[in-house]
């Protein structure tokens, strides 16, 4: 695989992932919401778009979108690129006389999950403080209306909920180290992305198997010999459905952990000045909620990141093509074709 491969893989990660943000990040901010309050009745959605929209009208739905579109194009992007390069050289070694395509090699379910679990490890902490500011923005929007509502305008008026004001709140309570609060539970939630590609790459290998075998029925139907040696693509709308599947097995695992990243990374200090920490999250929630709170906005969440998953690699995989050839021929150059080409049809 040549280097402009890997990037390729980054950069159409990339654009996918913030076109699928655009498109979902509403339902993150719902199940953000209900995660920070402990919602977990089945009408806790429904109501809390309502409660979201009678108190910051549409936008409220996009509150914090800067800073996780941000952490969601650079995550992606040092993902898929990292993701490509360990894969290219786990597939190498694995048919080091086989020079084929390495993006349609299967590696097994060990290699998979080594893979995704070390490029998550890789992307991480880079794009950690986006995440943590991107939710605090929710809580601090929170926190005023509240203040608004119980009639102290003055103290919602100075209650920081921009990036830049939230950044410095972050560092002005924590320090620099503040910018990667729930490291631990962030570094146990890679087994989320692990499990999903783990689960997408064999489920994307089924749905390769099972269409070449009705292509094979099909090509002895109308007595064709040849079987085509090309790998079989998938269409759009399987890729989504694999994608979807994969991310919707992942999350039911992983999600108590990420209602406690999400109260970590809202919070500030406790009434003695110490930093909330992950064991402090996780006694508060047994103590007060039970078990259903760590399932708080579960549906929601369900819904978003499945939709966001699914179309992110279904969008990445039509993307990809595009990207190689940008990457290869330059911007300027890749640009210029296609506005050529569009004249010439008009």
């Amino acid at each position: 695989m040549p280097v402009s491969a890997a990037a390729a893989e980054g950069v159409s990660g990339a654009l996918g992932s913030v076109l699928a943000m655009l498109a979902t990040y509403p339902l993150k901010t719902i199940y953000t919401y209900q995660a920070l309050a402990g919602k977990s009745d089945q009408n806790a959605a429904a109501l809390t778009i309502l409660d979201v929209i009678r108190k910051y009208k549409l936008s409220g739905l996009y509150i914090g979108i800067e800073p996780n579109l941000i952490e969601s194009g650079v995550s992606s992007g040092v993902y898929f690129y990292l993701y490509s390069k360990i894969r290219h050289f786990i597939v190498q070694h694995l048919n080091s006389s086989d020079g084929s395509d390495s993006r349609n090699k299967s590696i097994g379910v060990l290699a998979s999950l080594f893979v995704a679990t070390a490029a998550g490890a890789g992307n991480q902490l880079v794009t950690l403080p986006f995440s943590v500011v991107a939710t605090r923005m929710q809580a601090q929007v929170r926190i005023k209306n509240e203040l608004l509502a119980k009639g102290n305008p003055m103290q919602a008026r100075s209650t920081p909920t921009s990036f830049a004001t939230v950044a410095k709140l972050v560092f002005g309570e924590s320090g620099i180290l503040g910018f990667w609060k729930g490291l631990l539970p962030s570094m146990i939630l890679l087994a989320n992305p692990a499990v999903q590609y783990m689960l997408y790459e064999q489920i994307l290998g089924l749905f390769r198997k099972w269409k070449a075998q009705r292509l094979a029925k099909a090509n002895a139907k109308e007595s064709k010999s040849e079987t085509p040696s090309a790998p079989v693509k998938l269409s759009p709308g399987e890729v989504f459905l694999a994608s979807a599947l994969a991310k919707i097995g992942a999350t039911f695992v992983t999600y108590p952990l990420i209602v406690v990243k999400s109260r970590i990374q809202a919070s500030g200090k406790d009434s003695k000045g110490r930093s909330v920490g992950t064991f402090d999250v996780l006694s508060q929630i047994w103590g007060k909620e039970g078990f259903a709170g760590f399932y708080a906005g579960l549906q929601a969440k369900l819904l978003q990141t499945a939709l966001n998953a699914a179309l992110m690699l279904m969008l990445k995989e039509q993307l990809h093509h595009g990207t190689v050839e940008c990457l290869e021929k330059g911007i300027f150059t890749f640009f210029a074709e296609k506005a050529r080409n569009l004249l010439c049809l008009v």
